[in-house]
């Protein structure tokens, strides 16, 4: 390389095409960043390298006014992006190198070799206060009651918003508020922030890899049933696990809603960093899981709580081993922020009901081994 002369930033091609001397950065159709100007990395503090191939919600995360997550897998932009409307200019809280300052947002649609390309331009519109807690604070004002109770009635957050005469990214910034103050109200404490003064390397290690059992263990338990030939608990144990599977993502549905890691971002104040592969492994389960309204209720505590109950009598020395694994990973859906309290008590009070339906549901279901419960 000659002297003088630059090495290339961590760009994709388009970087070469798209510049300006306000910040500007673009994504592709997946919403991941392609590129990340040097006026961008001036006003964030964030290098292209660190930005690059992630979704733009986690590279600005801007707040509302408020302190609430505007950026996030369903904000206000993505859903209008979603029904072939772009929205106009609008105004976000960012934390940048300078502080907290307000940043003007504008979106420009291209185009690239055939595939969707967004721009988004930021301008840098001065210092701004933080948001303190009092938004996330008090109680349910009489809009929020309302939506509680048309969801209640098993209304998609689309009705309410028709019934209502909201926008439906009104209704569900509802009910992520719903949420956050129900937490505040049942602890006085915002658990996810509380829990900072306990974070620790080791511990957000250990519970990482606690949560990932939830992929594990139901498997575990289906094939220790089966290498033991106890195949009444087999089926009725695979039965009630998909079952539960299955009214988790109708709670998603009816209560589409992110968890605290976006909502409650501006008041987390410690990073979750690991000491080996905790990183990697919350980046790798970010990656997969495209759909990110599933915090309510929290189909993690609600699965392995159910392992639990079908291995309690066939396998009781296999219950005792998944007993702590399950304990940890209850606790480490709200230290890794991924769910309100009010989300695992919703899991919990599935897993209340779940057999109940099982064993009603079972008994119509044609049979070909013997009961062996």
């Amino acid at each position: 390389m000659a002297d003088g002369e630059q090495a290339p930033s961590a760009q994709s091609p388009a970087a070469e095409v798209f510049d300006s001397g306000d910040a500007l950065f673009s994504m592709n159709g997946g919403m991941q960043v392609m590129s990340w100007n040097e006026a961008a990395e001036r006003l964030t503090g964030k290098p292209a390298a660190e930005v690059i191939g992630r979704c733009c919600w986690e590279a600005i995360a801007g707040l509302n006014p408020d302190g609430s997550a505007a950026c996030g897998p369903d904000c206000a932009w993505i859903r209008s992006l979603r029904s072939g409307r772009l929205v106009s200019s609008q105004d976000l809280l960012l934390d940048t190198a300078r502080g907290l300052r307000r940043v003007a947002i504008t979106t420009v649609s291209a185009n690239d070799r055939g595939s969707p390309l967004y721009l988004h331009v930021l301008r840098d519109e001065g210092p701004a206060e933080r948001p303190s807690e009092e938004a996330h604070k008090g109680p349910l004002s009489r809009r929020q009651l309302r939506v509680l109770e048309l969801l209640a009635e098993g209304r998609r957050a689309r009705d309410v918003a028709v019934t209502l005469g909201l926008s439906e990214t009104t209704v569900r910034n509802h009910i992520r508020a719903v949420l956050t103050r129900l937490d505040y109200a049942l602890l006085g404490v915002h658990p996810t922030v509380w829990l900072e003064r306990y974070t620790h390397p080791v511990l957000t290690e250990l519970l990482t890899w606690a949560y990932t059992a939830y992929y594990f263990l139901p498997v575990l338990l289906a094939a220790a049933l089966y290498r033991q030939k106890k195949a009444g608990a087999f089926d009725r144990a695979v039965f009630g696990l998909v079952l539960c599977y299955y009214l988790s993502y109708v709670g998603y549905f009816l209560v589409p809603a992110v968890g605290p890691r976006f909502t409650l971002a501006h008041l987390q104040t410690v990073d979750l960093s690991g000491v080996f592969a905790a990183d990697a492994i919350r980046e790798t389960l970010d990656a997969l899981e495209r759909f990110k309204q599933d915090a309510f209720p929290s189909g993690h505590t609600a699965i392995v709580l159910l392992v639990l109950v079908y291995a309690w009598r066939p396998l009781r020395a296999l219950f005792w081993f998944f007993l702590p694994i399950v304990m940890a990973l209850i606790v480490s859906t709200v230290y890794l922020r991924y769910h309100y309290v009010v989300d695992v008590l919703a899991g919990m009070l599935l897993v209340a009901v779940c057999p109940v339906l099982e064993r009603r549901m079972f008994a119509l279901w044609p049979r070909r081994t013997c009961d062996d419960r």
